[in-house]
């Protein structure tokens, strides 16, 4: 079978996922994108780190306008223990929902075929292919595909349904939610108390304000109050988004990768906010996974374990330089 009449379904509609997708259509496979969840709600992490521009260089994605609305910045600002740092730091300060849904319009105008608002019902893995069961709306849809990419984030569908674990690196949760501030400047403060950790983006008034910590709060009524204050009280602002509570701490996969199927972004490792590596990670994950799957399908010895390997060093790299950066273990 020829390579472009190999079919890929990737399973999930975020930037990891349509990172995979973008590549794979590029490289001249077939693709079929699951949009598994409701499109483009707000959601924490809008620094986009300079070592992704090569990879949306290659898929030709530096046209978007997201990019170029969005704000570079050079640092850091961190305080703790009545220190402040300015911390070097390449990257952007973008509208994430802006960039995703822009994303998505290219791929879908490229030609990738993408179902909307479904859920992926059955997977069985046939030996040389997959064969799935699709829930969409009233409809229910039956597919068959050479590779399946496991892109549903931090939900891991894929994952959890063939038993593999992830490995906590250090339990940590967090507040979130998204304000309109009277503040019209830009830029990253990570701000550290004695029990937990604020994390603030400011994009010309928009912001990202996160609390996160090891040992947070006894009930869950304190800590979204908690993070209702920090916006109030130090921006001026306005909620735009519901306070939301959700485990934040770095994970890896077990086994990333197995017969026929891969995983990206969340769902192979992920990242707490302070280290401004996860959407990073998502496109980068999603680029070179879908090259190690097209060079698998092309003959290449152990592409998909090098792969897993290149993941597993990041995880780990960012992880240690979080670490060493911020003291976590200290939370």
């Amino acid at each position: 079978m020829k390579n472009n009449q190999k079919t890929v379904c990737v399973a999930g509609e975020g930037l990891a996922g349509i990172s995979a997708a973008l590549t794979l259509h590029s490289l001249g496979l077939n693709v079929v994108v699951l949009d598994i969840g409701e499109k483009h709600l707000p959601k924490p992490g809008d620094a986009l780190s300079a070592q992704a521009l090569p990879i949306l260089s290659k898929l030709k994605l530096l046209i978007i306008s997201a990019l170029h609305t969005a704000t570079r910045i050079n640092q850091i600002k961190i305080k703790w223990d009545q220190k402040e740092i300015l911390h070097p730091w390449e990257g952007l300060l973008l509208e994430r929902n802006l960039f995703e849904q822009q994303l998505t319009e290219i791929a879908i105008n490229r030609g990738i075929q993408w179902h909307s608002k479904t859920h992926l019902k059955k997977f069985q893995w046939n030996g040389n292919h997959w064969d799935l069961e699709i829930k969409k709306s009233d409809e229910t849809l039956f597919l068959t595909v050479d590779r399946l990419i496991e892109a549903t984030g931090r939900k891991s569908v894929i994952v959890r349904a063939l038993g593999r674990r992830h490995e906590h690196l250090y339990p940590l949760a967090a507040a979130w939610g998204c304000f309109r501030s009277s503040d019209n400047s830009t830029g990253i403060e990570i701000i550290r108390n004695k029990l937990d950790w604020w994390y603030i983006s400011n994009h010309y008034g928009l912001c990202s304000v996160m609390i996160f910590s090891r040992k947070p709060p006894h009930t869950k009524e304190n800590w979204l109050n908690a993070a209702q204050q920090i916006g109030a009280i130090h921006y001026n602002s306005v909620l735009l988004t519901p306070i939301s509570v959700y485990p934040a701490q770095s994970s890896l996969t077990e086994n990333i990768a197995g017969d026929g199927w891969i995983a990206v972004g969340d769902a192979a490792a992920t990242f707490d906010p302070i280290s401004s590596y996860g959407m990073t990670f998502a496109l980068g994950s999603g680029y070179y996974a879908a090259c190690a799957l097209w060079e698998e399908i092309n003959g290449t010895p152990n592409a998909i374990r090098n792969y897993s390997m290149l993941i597993y060093q990041k995880a780990m790299q960012a992880q240690i330089t979080a670490a060493n950066r911020y003291d976590l273990t200290q939370l």
